[in-house]
């Protein structure tokens, strides 16, 4: 068990921040995210974490960053296991975790983002950000400054979290492989009493790489989902959820042009929710329904989400 950590002690400790980015065969793409960290007001530590890559890129990471960390495998485990070593490893309270196609283009993000983790019942910001594909919208921003807001989740590219909550939580589930680990986590991360901040920085870029697997993604995509609803959501709440699942993801998977993906995705979901690989523990049906609150609202001001989230476990 890692020892909880006052607000006096998080914003004392040196490092204060430490990013992980873990990664695969995407140097070029690394080189400009682990080059955007040390621009920061804020410099933090920064642990790049190599998941078996094969194009050069513990190299380039020794030749030009001298500064920054390298933990690399010959073997890849996936990203979810990796960002779960990054934690470990992280010397610094509140870990901040990017892709390695996200961009930190602005040199207060880090900075302004600690100063966000104002209240014991943060347990981690969700950082405003930029998907460049999909449009210029900026997402996970808090609707104004003067006041808090909580969201249900954060997303795995633009988000910072405090070490001891993480790994109290239990971190990420490490056999979900890819994808679907946030909602996994923070759902674990309510139960325990703490909630996801909707940050107000300016945004990370997130440039998503053309060489992602849409098929990887889409397969586990469906897979994860299922899972996180067999082992989260109590009954009698599981079986409806389960099926809109199924059909959200099938309707998605037409949509992308990936049907093939997302139903061998949805049919292993049920086949490890079913063998046992992944045991149900479910939320109890009023901290559940509360989550679920929090959930459709998208968004609550602090006030209302304290109402919802149960009191601190330690």
């Amino acid at each position: 068990m890692i020892q909880q950590m006052t607000l006096a002690q998080i914003h004392a400790s040196s490092p204060r921040a430490t990013v992980v980015i873990t990664t695969k065969n995407r140097k070029e793409d690394l080189r400009l995210a682990v080059a955007s960290c040390f621009t920061q007001t804020v410099v933090p530590e920064v642990l790049v974490v190599d998941d078996g890559s094969t194009d050069g890129t513990a190299e380039m990471i020794t030749a030009e960053f001298p500064k920054a960390t390298l933990i690399r495998f010959e073997q890849s485990a996936g990203y979810i296991a990796r960002r779960n070593l990054g934690a470990e490893r992280a010397k610094a309270p509140i870990i901040f975790s990017i892709d390695d196609d996200a961009i930190l283009e602005h040199p207060r993000i880090i900075e302004d983002t600690l100063a966000e983790f104002d209240d014991e019942r943060i347990g981690a910001v969700a950082i405003p950000h930029v998907n460049t594909p999909y449009g210029p919208q900026v997402e996970d921003r808090a609707p104004d400054k003067t006041t808090r807001w909580a969201s249900f989740m954060f997303r795995g590219t633009a988000h910072a979290v405090r070490r001891d909550v993480f790994l109290n939580c239990g971190a990420y589930e490490a056999n979900l492989t890819h994808q679907g680990e946030e909602i996994d986590f923070c759902i674990r991360m309510f139960r325990a009493g703490y909630l996801v901040r909707l940050g107000s920085s300016d945004p990370i870029t997130h440039n998503e790489s053309p060489r992602r697997d849409l098929t990887r993604m889409l397969f586990h995509n469906a897979r994860n989902h299922l899972i996180y609803a067999w082992q989260n959501i109590p009954m009698p709440y599981y079986v409806p959820r389960a099926a809109v699942m199924c059909l959200k993801l099938s309707i998605y998977g037409v949509k992308k042009r990936y049907i093939k993906a997302t139903t061998r995705g949805l049919w292993q979901g049920f086949v490890k929710s079913f063998s046992g690989t992944f045991p149900r523990q479910p939320l109890p049906g009023p901290v559940y329904g509360a989550y679920r609150k929090l959930q459709t609202s998208q968004r609550l001001r602090w006030d209302e989400a304290l109402k919802l989230v149960p009191p601190v476990s330690r």
